[in-house]
């Protein structure tokens, strides 16, 4: 990083830091990516841990490694002082996200967040953070109306805050999931009009975990209509063209009740 970025990263942190202490007691939205856990470190460093809590969604729509993660990191990060409160939902309670429209993140967004707020809300001073950062908005997000709808505040996106500019900042404060790939949940797998049902989310989350644990970390196992496709990162995909490991992945899905054709396999 040259002088002049340095600086401008420095900049955009300080102007981080000055909005977060601009507020009483907040609670972050925290899933475990480098996103949310940029902010909640922020808000720890401006704040005090006395005066931050964490909010972490639990449901069928977080992979079993997804969660694994984000709870280790989370009391690798912060042994002490900031509590974390784990909030069970049901989505596939919700029909109007089972129905898998276009607006299915919306109403998902709508419903979480609006549990979560209900976890505090006698403490009328606490304000609820999401880790929506400056790229987001430049994208198809339907949850973003959702975050505007119920005055969640999105720190690192008023900060000007891109995505690399999480994961420099990341870096530099040691943060150890700064180079991660990005997540999402499991029901953006599932094609648009296809119903989210347990099974499907099962056999995606299996899926993705035998890719994980044969060295494939970060690949994506989508369901399109009556078809599987696989999104391998690009420094793996060579790899990937082995014979033993294609064979080994194609018995895997098959025993699931899949078939697959190798043709759908991209980089992501």
């Amino acid at each position: 990083m040259d002088l002049n970025s340095s600086g401008l990263m420095t900049g955009k942190l300080a102007l981080l830091h000055a909005s977060l202490r601009k507020l009483e007691r907040v609670a972050v939205a925290y899933s475990g990516g480098v996103d949310s856990t940029l902010l909640l470190h922020a808000a720890v460093q401006a704040l005090g841990p006395d005066r931050v809590i964490a909010v972490h969604a639990v449901s069928c729509l977080n992979g079993a490694i997804q969660r694994e993660q984000a709870l280790a990191l989370f009391g690798t990060l912060f042994p002490d002082g900031v509590e974390l409160r784990r909030i069970t939902v049901d989505p596939l309670g919700w029909e109007e996200f089972v129905e898998n429209t276009d607006q299915r993140c919306y109403f998902c967004k709508k419903r979480l967040y609006r549990r979560f707020s209900d976890e505090f809300s006698e403490d009328t001073a606490r304000r609820l953070l999401d880790g929506t950062n400056a790229d987001d908005v430049l994208q198809h997000r339907p949850g973003m109306q959702a975050i505007r709808e119920l005055e969640v505040m999105t720190p690192l996106l008023d900060a000007g805050l891109s995505k690399m500019d999480i994961r420099l900042l990341a870096q530099q404060a040691g943060l150890p999931n700064h180079a991660l790939p990005a997540n999402s949940c499991l029901a953006t797998r599932v094609g648009s009009g296809r119903r989210i049902e347990a099974r499907l989310l099962q056999h995606i989350d299996m899926a993705e975990a035998f890719l994980h644990r044969s060295g494939y970390p970060g690949s994506r196992f989508r369901l399109v209509q009556n078809d599987i496709h696989l999104e391998i990162r690009h420094e793996e995909m060579e790899r990937f063209q082995r014979e033993d490991i294609r064979s080994a992945f194609q018995t895997y899905v098959s025993d699931l009740g899949y078939g697959f054709n190798f043709n759908n396999v991209t980089c992501r």
